[in-house]
């Protein structure tokens, strides 16, 4: 599961045709940006039913792709950050890096009913590079807003 260097500009691009594929609903493309298996953290809830609930892994496509309303019309960006740069570790006087940096990134994203927002979610996607591309190897969700007609999901 080694990774290989890449610039935030790639890493950027990399989620920019994510959601491309996602709002087109083309399965197939979609498919192509993840590495199974795909370990995702549930956002936890005030219900204590859900207290403990280990991480769901995902071994098949069919999992990851999200049930989203019938309102549902496409999700658009925010923000992409891109984690494993310099600002976010700098090795102390002395030593030095001698692997990739994991790429990570942590995205904010708008969902849309037509031209009216119902849905945001803020994710922290962390990446591996495999067979010669990068995929999403684990997703946390990090916060969830909604509008009122929304319920929250984990």
């Amino acid at each position: 599961m080694s990774s290989r260097a890449a610039g935030p500009d790639e890493l950027r691009d990399f989620y920019e045709r994510y959601i491309a594929a996602f709002n087109a609903r083309d399965t197939a493309a979609f498919a192509d940006f993840f590495h199974l298996p795909v370990t995702i953290m549930p956002l936890g809830a005030d219900d204590e039913r859900q207290a403990g609930r280990p991480p769901v892994m995902a071994t098949e496509m069919t999992q990851l792709w999200p049930t989203l309303p019938g309102r549902w019309t496409q999700s658009t960006i925010d923000e992409i950050r891109v984690i494993a740069d310099g600002d976010a570790f700098q090795p102390r006087d002395g030593l030095a890096e001698v692997r990739d940096r994991r790429p990570v990134l942590q995205v904010t994203v708008t969902r849309w009913a037509g031209d009216q927002p119902y849905e945001q979610v803020h994710v922290l996607y962390v990446l591996t590079h495999e067979h010669g591309r990068f995929g999403i190897k684990a997703m946390v969700p990090l916060a969830m807003a909604h509008d009122a007609e929304g319920t929250p999901r984990p």
